[in-house]
């Protein structure tokens, strides 16, 4: 939609938009786009009230994950290196990403992609891993599969 000032009058605007050739026409399409305004403005009060009488709107409580991956590996999000739910591997009581070594030496997200593909992982424990994986853009991900 242009902008009225895209017009040189008024007029054009009303002739080239609308079709009023005549002042009557003129006046049936300023008094249908009032309607029309008046309308927007109803439902936009109407929205406003709504949203207000919502307001806080309820927030999702995260649960915290504790996923075993190894014997002394547990991906969880219950620890102040996990920041805004994003997992990290706990390892002998510490803190991995994904990019980090663990004690043996493999990267932190090649052992959870192994357990994440491993047989009988339920879709939340898969999409725990894929959350884990993805904060290491470059190393290794899990598809959607």
């Amino acid at each position: 939609m242009k902008r009225l000032t895209y017009y040189t009058t008024p007029h054009a605007y009303l002739r080239q938009e609308h079709g009023a050739e005549t002042r009557e026409e003129a006046s049936r399409v300023l008094g249908r786009l009032l309607g029309e305004q008046d309308r927007i403005r109803l439902q936009v009060e109407d929205l406003v009230k709504a949203i207000n009488a919502a307001w806080p709107l309820p927030r999702e409580e995260a649960r915290a994950m504790n996923l075993k991956v190894t014997p002394t590996a547990t991906l969880m999000t219950d620890s102040p290196a996990s920041s805004y739910g994003q997992p990290v591997l706990r390892v002998e009581g510490r803190d991995l990403g994904p990019a980090d070594l663990m004690p043996a030496g493999e990267f932190a997200a090649d052992v959870v992609r192994a357990w994440a593909l491993g047989a009988g992982r339920s879709a939340e424990e898969r999409e725990a891993a894929r959350r884990f994986l993805r904060q290491w853009p470059e190393g290794p991900q899990l598809s959607r599969e």
